[in-house]
């Protein structure tokens, strides 16, 4: 089956996961899709959370920090420019989690990052959370997405979520529980400059994934008018 990767420029959070959204909309698909972006200072929860129970909606006012509400479960996270977000969509019935971790675990090891798996499907870097996952299996079509926090603005997000993390667990499909967190650029520093450090960790994925074709960036055009990314953008927005 053709395996692609591609990138996204955008990083409007409604439009990527509007983007998303459209992905899992469409009729099953005949490939698997590996898909990064990033999204400007937003907070992302789950699809059964209670916003204004996760979030510190006048705080991230303040800042102008958007909420979004994602089409997965989970728990609430904050995304940042210093977060690389990972999505792998693909047909149900070849729905593979483990091949999904291996992708990811075996790009971090290959860049000298001691990263671990825990039972809850984190990833951990230092016995902390640098990762957590959500998943959607809707229409033939499954979706597996995670956070990866390469360089947050840990002093900036503090107190955007209720309970101070960065991420959060779902707790009885409403609350989230909090969990200790860290990033690549606090065991490496030269990952601190995303700039840098994203072409680095797309080409590790790459090497791992192993597209049948090179990573694509999709001209932000061909994602913003899209009739039916539209429209799942005006329902994010509303």
């Amino acid at each position: 089956m053709l395996r692609t990767m591609l990138r996204t420029p955008s990083v409007n959070p409604y439009l990527n996961l509007a983007f998303e959204s459209y992905l899992m909309s469409r009729p099953a698909p005949r490939q698997n899709l590996l898909l990064l972006y990033r999204n400007a200072p937003s907070v992302v929860v789950g699809r059964h959370q209670n916003i204004h129970a996760e979030c510190n909606l006048r705080l991230m006012q303040e800042h102008g920090v958007v909420p979004v509400r994602r089409v997965s479960g989970g728990g609430a996270v904050y995304h940042d420019l210093g977060n690389v977000n990972i999505a792998f969509l693909g047909p149900a019935e070849q729905y593979d989690q483990e091949a999904n971790y291996h992708v990811v675990l075996e790009a971090l090891h290959s860049l000298g990052f001691a990263v671990e798996r825990n039972e809850r499907n984190d990833l951990l870097l230092d016995g902390k959370k640098i990762s957590g996952s959500a998943f959607r299996h809707s229409g033939g079509t499954s979706l597996h997405h995670l956070t990866l926090l390469v360089a947050p603005d840990f002093e900036r997000l503090s107190g955007m979520l209720h309970g101070d993390s960065v991420f959060a667990y779902e707790s009885k499909g409403i609350n989230s529980v909090r969990s200790e967190v860290s990033s690549l650029a606090r065991s490496k520093h030269e990952y601190g400059d995303i700039d840098t450090a994203l072409p680095t960790l797309e080409h590790a994925l790459a090497r791992s994934f192993k597209p049948d074709q090179q990573p694509t960036v999709l001209p932000m055009r061909a994602i913003a008018g899209l009739p039916e990314v539209q429209h799942h953008r005006q329902r994010l927005e509303s």
